[in-house]
């Protein structure tokens, strides 16, 4: 028996997200204003794995709620990562003098000139299990500024983020000469070891207080190990990726998405599987969007102009997903065909499994290739 129910004010609104991708040097998502579900899959671009410490939120990131590692999670980053908030970000028409374009060491030389400005920063990026860092070696000598911030005590970072193409001139002059040619830029992308710009708010930790075991102030980051830091929106990352590179990551990223949609999936399964799966459905599933996810189409109904169509997630056997049109389709589908889609969750059952979506033509993304 399905746990079946009407929509009415508990359904979330969409995530809108516009994809600019290689335009002057530019790939990458631009988060526009977000009203927050309470379930979304990541779109292409948005970087998890779920049950690791890889839960890095990409682009945008936006505040992002995922099911993973047996519970509900609202993100707004990786735990292991600095956390951006996203959702009141805006790409703003700053003009090239607005803002200042300086290297790690540029602003570590005299911090205290540039505590509680916006400057774009441009470093080595530096990420692992306990956050990251933007890292420039300073007269021989290692140095860096913590990225991210504790929201139970900071300020959110700026909102107006600048277009890069304006500031891209005097960024790509802060690269090592050898390192400038054919850069490209790809927003969101967290790859460790390699040349960012990221535009944010400077700090420094004068105004911090002293730790009385230690007798140091106390600092950002991890274990406190920092003296300044740089709190930056998602859409202000900007991963300068040399051309050798730049379709690696972008694979990389990709495959990144694929393995975060299936484990996130399989966690939704289990949960709702389990002995408190109806109960977990009627409070944090049902009349919530679920975006992004992605599949292969098992069978329609009717065969033309389909109303309904189920959908396999995990294999390309086993229909999981049931998509309930608005509206007749008008496109005959191939049982093999991938599908990308957006849907409400309605009803679900735990045997066999499937969740049924309300689900918008609007919304659905095919390619014709078979898995």
């Amino acid at each position: 028996m399905y746990a079946t129910g009407t929509i009415g004010v508990r359904t979330a609104k969409a995530l809108k997200v516009s994809r600019k991708r290689s335009v002057d040097g530019v790939t990458g998502l631009h988060p526009s204003r977000l009203t927050l579900p309470t379930v979304i899959f990541p779109k292409p671009h948005f970087t998890t794995t779920c049950g690791t410490t890889e839960l890095n939120m990409r682009a945008k990131r936006p505040l992002i709620a995922l099911f993973c590692a047996g519970a509900v999670a609202l993100l707004a980053q990786d735990v292991a990562r600095p956390r951006p908030v996203r959702s009141q970000t805006s790409v703003s028409p700053l003009s090239a003098t607005d803002v200042p374009v300086l290297t790690v060491c540029q602003v570590l030389t005299n911090p205290s000139a540039y505590k509680g400005k916006s400057l774009i920063v441009v470093g080595r990026y530096g990420s692992w299990m306990e956050g990251a860092a933007l890292e420039g070696i300073c007269d021989s000598t290692p140095r860096s500024i913590w990225l991210g911030y504790d929201e139970s005590r900071e300020l959110s970072p700026p909102s107006d983020v600048p277009d890069y193409l304006q500031h891209k001139a005097r960024v790509i002059a802060k690269l090592p000469e050898e390192e400038r040619v054919g850069v490209d830029v790809v927003i969101g992308c967290y790859h460790s070891g390699l040349w960012a710009a990221i535009f944010g708010r400077f700090e420094t930790d004068d105004s911090h207080s002293i730790d009385h075991r230690t007798g140091e102030r106390i600092g950002f980051g991890h274990m406190a190990g920092w003296r300044t830091q740089l709190v930056y929106p998602g859409a202000g990352f900007w991963c300068l990726a040399p051309p050798d590179k730049r379709e690696a990551i972008l694979r990389e990223m990709a495959d990144r998405d694929a393995r975060t949609r299936v484990a996130i999936w399989r966690n939704l399964k289990s949960l709702l599987q389990g002995s408190a799966g109806p109960a977990f459905f009627e409070a944090s599933v049902k009349g919530r969007i679920i975006q992004a996810v992605q599949g292969v189409v098992i069978s329609a109904d009717p065969k033309e102009h389909a109303r309904v169509i189920e959908v396999s997630v995990l294999d390309t056997l086993t229909p999981e997903a049931r998509l309930v049109l608005d509206k007749p389709l008008n496109k005959t589908l191939v049982p093999g065909m991938k599908i990308q889609f957006d849907g409400v969750a309605i009803a679900f059952s735990a045997e066999p499994y499937r969740i049924i979506f309300d689900v918008t033509q609007a919304s659905l993304n095919f390619a014709l290739e078979k898995r």
